[in-house]
């Protein structure tokens, strides 16, 4: 009888962590891409005449193409890619949400895929 009410508890206790494990893990649901109010941006380079003049970014479809790459690479908030290189291309980029506001910084070399892609978006809207 005793290693009857024992097991019992042993089975509560089980079923208690799976349930609070299923709970926990239906209130992390996919929220999807955040939704950008503005970016800000600018990229460097050492090449003659390089254009590094801040530029934002306010049109919704680009906005929504930013926040695709940034949900796409599992990105949510501040961000660094890359090592800085001799002829790279640093990008800066500051985006709000309407809550909040964040930084990704890539530079010019082994930024990996999300850099470039990161990286790429900017340039097109240059």
């Amino acid at each position: 009888m005793r290693g009857d009410t024992a097991m019992r508890r042993v089975v509560g206790v089980v079923a208690a962590g799976v349930l609070a494990v299923s709970v926990a893990a239906c209130a992390e649901e996919e929220t999807g891409p955040v939704t950008i109010v503005e970016a800000t941006h600018t990229q460097s380079q050492a090449i003659e005449d390089f254009d590094t003049s801040e530029q934002v970014q306010t049109d919704p479809a680009e906005l929504e193409r930013l926040a695709d790459v940034l949900d796409e690479h599992d990105i949510r908030g501040d961000a660094e890619f890359g090592e800085g290189c001799p002829g790279g291309k640093t990008t800066h980029l500051e985006y709000a949400t309407e809550d909040d506001r964040a930084t990704i910084v890539v530079e010019g070399c082994d930024a990996g895929a999300t850099g470039e892609a990161i990286e790429d978006l900017v340039t097109s809207w240059r």
